[in-house]
Formats: C-alpha cells, structure tokens, sequence
C-alpha cells in the first residue's frame, strides 16, 4: 500500500494556511505535517508486521502438524498402532499415560524429543489439540482425522491418517471419541 501523497500535500498546505507567515508557526506546521506522516507509515508497518506475525504462525503449526504426523508413523511402525489408552495398559513404559496425557507416548517411546514444543503452538491459554486415537486403524476413509490443532484465524487444522492436512472451521467437526488435550505454552 502507498501512502496517499494528496493527503499529505493537504496536510502541509492546511498547516501552512492555518498558522500564517509566522517563521515559529511554520516550522511548527512541517512539525505537524511530519507527525503525520510518520505517523500514517507506522501505521502501514504495523499492519504488515501483523499478517507477517500470522503467516508464520501458520507455518509453524503445518511444520508440527509434519513433525507429529511422522513421529505417529514411526510409532505405528513400533508398536503395530498409533498412542491409546489400551496400548498404555499393555505396554509397562507407558503406563499412566493415558487421556489428555496419551500423547506423551511418542516421547516415552522416543519418536519426539519434545513434545511441549510441539503441542506448544499458541500463546492462548485456552487452545486446544484433540486426537482420536480410535481413527488411527488402517481401515476406512485414509483422510479422517487424527489430530485437530488449535485455531489459526478461526480455522483448525486437521491431519489425517495418511497425513493429508486441511484447515475447516471446528464448528464442522464432529469431536465424539477424541481426547481433548490442553495445548502447552509457546516457548520462546
């Protein structure tokens, strides 16, 4: 976006007219006129700081929605499924690991190293990720959904069991059988 020059051509000459022939209230008005513009560049700046802020915000959600999709694959390939409740039971090192804390089956078998950084993608003390470990068997539609992370301009996004990823609205979603599990606070 360019900033309009008859606005700021208007501001000058307004300060001029209005203040006279006066050497002390012109260099007041071009301090005004001055003002102005800084003023309306910030405001341009601004703005693009803010939808640059999103967009990266955007890639580091699909850059953990990857990292999470391929530490699921490897442990399926471990463990012959993806992190449940039941396999908590069966296997002693993940015992206690179960509900919003199923998740953390991936690091106790060593398929993340930090799974806090993973789920830890908003600064919103209310975000959520859900997971439906009951769509994790290679039966069916390959794109329903195993993970939902939380929003990213009012849209969520969903990676399948293939590891297809889209963004919907979360009202769209029909969230019976998943975990909800509280996103961690973004690390700096």
């Amino acid at each position: 976006m360019v900033p309009n020059l008859r606005f700021t051509t208007f501001l000058v000459t307004v300060g001029v007219v209005v203040v006279g022939n006066n050497r002390r209230q012109e260099s007041y008005a071009w301090w005004i006129a001055g003002l102005a513009i800084t003023s309306f560049v910030a405001m341009l700046l601004l703005a693009t700081l803010q939808q640059r802020k999103k967009e990266s915000y955007r890639t580091e959600v699909i850059t953990h929605a990857k990292q999470l999709n391929l530490a699921l694959i490897h442990f399926d390939n471990d463990y012959g499924s993806f992190p449940s409740n039941e396999l908590a039971k069966e296997v002693p090192a993940f015992s206690g690991l179960t509900g919003p804390r199923v998740l953390e089956q991936l690091e106790a078998a060593g398929c993340v190293d930090d799974l806090d950084r993973l789920l830890g993608v908003s600064d919103d003390p209310g975000a959520k990720w859900y997971y439906f470990p009951g769509n994790a068997v290679p039966v069916g539609d390959p794109g329903r959904p195993v993970l939902i992370f939380p929003p990213v301009d009012d849209k969520v996004m969903i990676v399948g069991v293939d590891g297809s990823a889209k963004a919907t609205s979360l009202s769209q979603m029909d969230l019976s059988g998943a975990v909800e599990i509280p996103a961690t606070k973004k690390k700096r």
